[in-house]
This record gives structure tokens, sequence and C-alpha cells, in this order.
């Protein structure tokens, strides 16, 4: 049952980041399979029988298979899984939601751009279910461990529960990808631009920072476009906080050739990968992708 799992874990995945290419397993530099995971309290209410991790396109990606040791009906659950590498120290963090038909995340005041699983019905206690989240963020590093930073839960019943870590983050989401992203074509040229986005506590882009003096005037400009993304801010023990966003832009130069594909050695640190490719016409601009996520497409070609 839990490589069944695992398999439908990658199969999502292919479906998810690129409707018309396949792929391969080599695609993915890092898949963890049955990830050793800590659980929330000593007594958890829901008990992770599998957790599934994958890095490779331009996002990182977890599967749990969950499992209602309560007593009463799960109508939404929403975990915050953090990863760490083979030294202990945090990789990443995922958020993980799960919830019935009109019933919002049971983490009030949080929001994820991924909302992948809808429960057909309650949760019943013994029962299990699968859910899958997702990260723009991605890097090198393979996790070999994982915890549950927090877990909120609410009952069919109405009432709730939550457990939290005692010092848990979680990094900023982009929510929402615009179609078009504008820029002068002649002011970019082919290629990788590596800057940070510094995000206040309200998630709004405040500075771009670290493409040089010389650039000055295309830093305005990507500023300008950021201004427009919604970004939720990132997360400190529940409170928002002001952070920074490490972006890795990659400028494409045929409308029809794109990638989702990363190779490790250009992330050897955690990133946002934002791919922009040209529009079919010039007066389109340019099609923006987040973590191989677009306005109401992924990124479908490879480079």
């Amino acid at each position: 049952m839990k490589g069944a799992h695992g398999l439908a874990l990658l199969l999502f995945s292919f479906v998810w980041i690129l409707p018309s290419y396949a792929g391969s397993n080599s695609e993915f530099f890092c898949r963890q399979e049955h990830l050793p995971t800590i659980q929330a309290g000593d007594a958890p209410v829901v008990n992770i029988q599998d957790h599934t991790f994958v890095y490779g396109f331009a996002h990182a990606r977890g599967g749990l298979t969950l499992r209602n040791e309560s007593q009463r009906n799960i109508e939404s659950i929403t975990i915050i899984a953090t990863y760490y590498d083979a030294r202990g120290s945090t990789v990443i963090a995922i958020p993980f939601t799960a919830a019935m038909a009109g019933v919002e995340n049971a983490y009030p005041g949080a929001a994820f751009p991924y909302y992948d699983r809808r429960l057909e019905q309650p949760l019943a206690p013994s029962k299990e279910v699968y859910i899958s989240g997702a990260s723009d963020f991605v890097a090198a590093t393979c996790p070999r461990s994982a915890a549950v930073s927090l877990l909120a839960i609410r009952y069919h019943d109405g009432s709730a529960t939550q457990w939290t870590a005692p010092d848990w983050y979680l990094a900023p989401r982009i929510l929402e990808v615009p179609q078009y992203f504008s820029l002068p074509r002649t002011e970019v040229a082919v290629g990788d631009l590596h800057f940070t986005l510094r995000i206040d506590a309200r998630g709004n882009t405040e500075t771009l920072q670290g493409l040089g003096e010389s650039d000055r005037k295309l830093s305005g400009q990507l500023l300008k476009q950021f201004r427009i993304w919604r970004i939720a801010p990132a997360l400190k023990k529940g409170q928002p906080v002001a952070s920074e966003m490490p972006v890795m832009m990659r400028i494409h130069g045929n409308a029809k050739r794109g990638s989702c594909a990363i190779r490790p050695e250009e992330v050897p640190t955690p990133v946002v990968v934002i791919d922009l490719v040209p529009g079919l016409l010039a007066s389109d601009g340019w099609r923006a992708y987040a973590g191989c996520r677009g306005a109401s497409a992924t990124l479908r070609y490879r480079r």
C-alpha cells in the first residue's frame, strides 16, 4: 500500500507539473520514500502512516498518508512539515491542507497556495487519507527526516484542536501569479538572474536587492512587477513576520522552449525559481511561472 501511495505521488506530480510530458525518474534529483517523521505531540490525533518527498522540477512536493486516531470525524486538517538534512539543519517547510467542500483550512489566518485535497466526506475514526503539499522553494539538499511543526484539525461536530512546535517557521508563499510579466524584452538578456525580495509582514514586496548598481533600472522594473503579485507573509510561531525570498529568475528565449527541470548545482541553497517565457506575440510580453505554476497553466515545455 505504501508503494502505491509513492507511485500516486509521482504520477500526480507529472500531471500537475507537465501536462504534455511524462518525464522520467531521473528528473527528480531527490526522492525520499518512507521519510522518518516526528509526529505532533505525545499522542497524535492523526498518525502519519507514510511520508514521501520529491525535488527535481522547480518546486518541492510532499505526500502524507494520515490515519485518524481520534474518536471523531475530521472535516478539515492542516499540517506544516519541516524537513531536515543529515545534520539536523532545516532545509524547507511544506504546508498540507485537506478539507471538505466549503470548509476553510483548519488553521485560520494562514493562506496556502496549494489546496490539493478535497475530502469527499468526513474522515472517520481509524480511516486513512492521502494528502499532498508543495512549496515554491527548492534546494539541492535532500532531506533525511521531517517533523510536524503544526497540526490543526476541525471536527465535523464543530470542535477543533491545534498543536504547534515551540518555534516553528513557514517561509512566504506566492499565492497568485499574474498571467503576464510586463518587462520590455530589450531590457533583459536570456539567462539567469539572482536576487532577493524583501517581503513585509503584510505580504507586500518592499525591496529587490542583488542585481548590482549597473542594473538599477532593471531592478526597478522587476520590483514594480513583483509588487503586483499576491504573496502571503512568512509565519513565525503563527505570527506574520518580515522575511526575504531568494529568487532565481530564468529568462527563456523561445516561446516554445521552456523548462521546469532544475539541476541540484543550480540551487545550492533554497530559492524560489521563477521562469519568464516570451509570449507568442511581442505584445504579450512574458508569461511568468513560479515554481512551475502559472496563472492558468503549468510550464509544459523543456529547454
